[in-house]
């Protein structure tokens, strides 16, 4: 972009980030976020393996750097688990989510190995999602 009235600096960036989070806290406190449409909530809790990404390779980097949300699939399967603990859930159910059709990306990569997959749960998904009219 070449407007420089677009470009933020660190203290726009920053007074925009905690004005969202508030506006997102307080919206949440009122009770007026939008709720998750019933029948794709209910698709989605029988594939629970497919809501998020997890990001593979330079754990040692990406870790502390995204504040454990290299592991956020595990925020969705155990919301319960505060996050600077997602990694060692991941490690206690290594076979169990392995095994399953997770969306995987890796450390820098910009999609998932499996996009494919990802993106036919997706369009199922939304087909569903859409009331018949």
């Amino acid at each position: 972009m070449d407007d420089p009235d677009f470009a933020l600096s660190g203290k726009n960036l920053f007074c925009v980030c905690l004005r969202s989070f508030f506006q997102g806290y307080a919206a949440n406190a009122a009770g007026s976020l939008p709720k998750r449409n019933s029948v794709a909530s209910a698709h989605l809790r029988c594939r629970p393996y497919m809501a998020t990404t997890m990001r593979f390779g330079l754990e040692w980097l990406l870790t502390p750097l995204l504040v454990y949300q290299n592991y956020h699939l595990i925020h969705h399967l155990y919301p319960e688990i505060p996050f600077y603990r997602m990694h060692k859930a991941y490690y206690l159910r290594y076979d169990e989510i392995n095994a399953q059709d997770i969306p995987r990306q890796t450390a820098f990569g910009l999609a998932p190995e499996n996009i494919e997959s990802h993106r036919a749960f997706r369009r199922m998904k939304d087909a569903i999602a859409v009331p018949a009219e």
